[in-house]
């Protein structure tokens, strides 16, 4: 690290509250601040900096510490930088390793990882610096390299809590589940009371299936800390995870176009063995407009089964009957996920599956079905900053093909114990090969931007968990130019533990968000059981 860039940097966070002071002949005029010089560098009519190194130094701790209570994690980095200079050599030491873990926290690895080395070249035996630079080679996605490290760390001093605690949660990213919780059980021998590997094992253990020994731990934390409240909700999401369910829902949609769809929907979710999740669903559809009338029954069975760590696919198989005038149809759709986790920052998922349109009675009579192929990448190119990229193509029963292309730049800009704020930019792009009168939209092309904000949290003791979405943007076909936009807001009320409430309404100004490509209003409401 370039010591006059980290010594500029210092500088300018001082700038403000320097006693800068002269005349045109260079004279030093009375400030109100009173300094000692140390030091002064002055020639004909410039200005004179006078400030004790002390008094330089309390000033950066004293950033330091306000910029770090503001979890502003980089610019305390830059000031606890600037104090290391002006300190010893062992004080300084400490103030470039805490600069390091903060810079880590604002997501600058790189900055980070500079420090650590820069340290550890000098002083290859300190634990806490190769500790830290573990750390980041495994927020970073480098895992291997962060075993390593991890390694010689233990190498250095054998049972490092630390060390072992580290070395199991990289374990647990990787997919290697028995390793990591091997690696926790063996700390919690150490230190029973570790309540950090004690939830880190938790998470393990569910990620891996074993739902009652994930409770079970999560229980163990929570007879000495009961009002513990990540480690409540955490308790809550495995415990409906682990199911079984019972939800009854249903839902009322209507267009511009005087489009009317009411359905009802019951699911039934099992947990059938550590690796396998299995919905089955049941949805009743009743469509309309004017006198035009339709109904369809759908029987859906999906399967969420773990291959590895990694890898996890879900397959589904659909029943379907539709009615619409004369026109009766019967058959069965079929379609496959798999979802994939490349790295720590890098995921993808593929997807291939026939599905009908039951939007209208028109596109019920026509018998509109379509083959969707799609691909999605997202990226976490920051702690807190995400960018996906997917691509698709459809094949339509009315020898129609369209394929879309979308992006998703999202970035939480607010991440509180009680709630979440995330921005993001969505651009997507549609081409069809033809237009048809089919009953679905399907200009030549369609290019839409649209900019969102969503806010999730809890309220009322964890009771009401929350969720609002607005949406602006614009949106250009062949046919037309015009502002867009939607608004959703739900809710989900726990009357208890395992029985909660449910209600959601969306408001939208899209082609997007319907078939029909109209604006569109759903009203939402369901009830959820867990036995």
């Amino acid at each position: 690290m370039n010591r006059l860039f980290i010594m500029l940097v210092s500088l300018a966070l001082l700038l403000p509250s320097a006693v800068l002071a002269a005349d045109s002949e260079g004279n030093t005029k009375d400030t109100d601040k009173d300094l000692s010089v140390d030091s002064s560098i002055a020639t004909p009519g410039a200005y004179t900096l006078t400030i004790t190194t002390e008094e330089f130094y309390e000033e950066l701790m004293s950033r330091a510490r306000e910029f770090k209570a503001d979890k502003n994690y980089f610019e305390a980095a830059n000031s606890l930088l600037g104090a290391a200079i002006l300190s010893e050599d062992s004080k300084g030491r400490e103030l470039r390793i805490e600069a390091a873990r903060l810079y880590g926290w604002s997501g600058r690895y790189d900055i980070a990882e500079a420090i650590y080395g820069e340290i550890l070249k000098k002083e290859p035996e300190s634990k806490r610096a190769r500790l830290g630079l573990a750390q980041i080679y495994s927020w970073s996605g480098r895992h291997a390299q962060s075993l390593q490290e991890y390694a010689r760390v233990l190498k250095l001093q054998p049972g490092n809590p630390s060390a072992l605690l580290g070395q199991a949660r990289v374990k647990s990213w990787m997919g290697d589940y028995d390793g990591a919780i091997k690696g926790f059980s063996a700390l919690l021998k150490i230190d029973p009371d570790n309540n950090e590997a004690r939830e880190a094992k938790a998470r393990t253990l569910w990620w891996q299936g074993k739902h009652a020994s994930s409770i079970k731990e999560l229980e163990r934390i929570l007879e000495k800390k009961p009002d513990n409240k990540e480690i409540k909700r955490l308790k809550r999401r495995v415990e409906w995870d682990a199911g079984p369910t019972l939800s009854v829902k249903g839902s009322q949609s209507s267009d511009s176009d005087s489009n009317e769809i009411n359905s009802l929907k019951a699911i039934v979710y099992i947990n059938h063995n550590t690796a396998g999740k299995l919905h089955f669903e049941f949805t009743r559809y009743n469509v309309s407009r004017k006198k035009d009338k339709g109904h369809a029954t759908v029987l859906t069975i999906r399967n969420s089964t773990r291959v590895t760590g990694k890898l996890k696919i879900k397959p589904t198989i659909s029943l379907i009957n539709s009615k619409s005038g004369p026109a009766s149809n019967s058959y069965m759709t079929v379609g496959v996920r798999a979802e994939v986790k490349i790295n720590k920052r890098l995921r993808g998922t593929i997807s291939a599956r026939r599905s009908p349109y039951l939007d209208t009675a028109q596109l019920i009579r026509n018998n509109i079905r379509v083959t969707s192929y799609s691909g999605t990448l997202s990226y976490d190119i920051k702690k807190r900053t995400t960018l996906s990229a997917s691509a698709g193509f459809n094949d339509y029963s009315d020898s129609n093909t369209s394929y879309t292309l979308r992006g998703n730049l999202a970035h939480t800009v607010f991440k509180e114990p009680d709630y979440t704020i995330t921005a993001g930019y969505i651009p997507e792009y549609r081409e069809f090969s033809k237009t048809t009168s089919s009953g679905y939209y399907n200009p030549p092309r369609l290019f839409s931007n649209d900019l969102y904000l969503n806010i999730k949290g809890l309220l009322y003791n964890d009771d009401l968990v929350y969720n609002a979405t607005i949406t602006a943007g614009l949106q250009n076909s062949s046919t037309k130019t015009e502002y867009t936009g939607a608004l959703r807001i739900g809710a989900t009320y726990y009357i208890k533990e395992n029985f909660n409430v449910e209600a959601e309404a969306k408001w939208s100004k899209s082609a997007l968000e319907t078939s029909t490509g109209y604006r569109s209003e759903t009203y939402k409401a369901g009830l959820n059981y867990l036995f």
